[in-house]
């Protein structure tokens, strides 16, 4: 097994970083990148999946993507835990090099999963009280614009993203439940998770509002289309474009979001 392990890490190996606290943690999940930096335990990453997006002047290995869990760049690295949101079983060669290593599993598909998490992470790098207080802020957040909105009228809305090759948060998503919780309702609710909505189904939902994540350089051109489309329906709509993709990464700072949700649903609340 050892010679199999120095062959197995021998080449283009990442560097390991020795001043790493324990325990040593590689995030497999952009989005459990952006909750390990965002609690302020960065320090404690010494690998991260593609597409993670670290804090300015961080930088951290890239050991793979979720679809490609590579052996040799995450052993090079000496983890004690990974933090990841795929199935463990595509850790299982991993695993046989470092019985040792502790492989984590978050589901992170609603909100409450995201402050769950914060709790397990504080508990995993042994700072309970973080974890604790850090979850209890997000949900005292999202409960403040739920109470904020609770009793204003409940307009519908789409959450897509793009619009050439539109794929839209239908219901189980925490975009979804960021809807709700803004005072809307979700014209995809009916269908489940993320998916490519027909044109059809989009005119026959009638949206009052449309918030539409693409890229910076795109804006214009989207809010021009979804306008143009579904002026079609003879219904007013308001079209609302959103530029940062951490809308769509289930992390802390979707409260944000769900703030900035609620002001674009109820304009008439912005300035309380």
């Amino acid at each position: 097994m050892t010679i199999l392990l120095s062959a197995l890490v021998g080449c283009d190996k990442p560097v390991p970083r020795d001043d790493t606290p324990r325990p040593r943690i590689i995030t497999y999940s952009p989005a459990l990148t952006t909750i390990m930096f965002d609690m302020g335990l960065g320090d404690h990453v010494v690998g991260v999946s593609e597409y993670s997006v670290l804090p300015p002047g961080q930088e951290r290995p890239v050991v793979g993507d979720t679809r490609n869990i590579r052996t040799e760049p995450i052993l090079a690295l000496r983890p004690d835990v990974i933090l990841t949101q795929s199935e463990l079983k595509h850790y299982e060669t991993v695993k046989q090099f470092q019985p040792s290593l502790k492989i984590e599993h978050f589901p992170l598909t609603n909100l409450e999963e995201v402050a769950v998490a914060m709790e397990r992470i504080g508990r995993i790098v042994d700072q309970p009280d973080l974890g604790l207080a850090r979850a209890e802020a997000f949900r005292k957040r999202l409960d403040a614009v739920k109470e904020k909105t609770k009793s204003l009228p409940k307009r519908r809305v789409l959450f897509v993203m793009d619009y050439q090759h539109p794929f839209a948060a239908g219901g189980e998503t925490f975009l979804d439940e960021m809807i709700r919780l803004a005072g809307g309702v979700n014209v995809l609710t009916g269908t489940r998770d993320w998916h490519k909505p027909a044109v059809e189904t989009i005119l026959q939902a009638k949206p009052d509002i449309i918030v539409c994540q693409c890229k910076p350089s795109q804006a214009d051109e989207a809010k021009r289309y979804w306008s143009e489309l579904l002026a079609k329906t003879n219904t007013p709509v308001e079209v609302y474009t959103v530029t940062d993709d951490t809308w769509t990464i289930a992390a802390g700072h979707l409260a944000d979001h769900t703030e900035q949700l609620a002001d674009m649903i109820h304009p008439e609340i912005r300035d309380e």
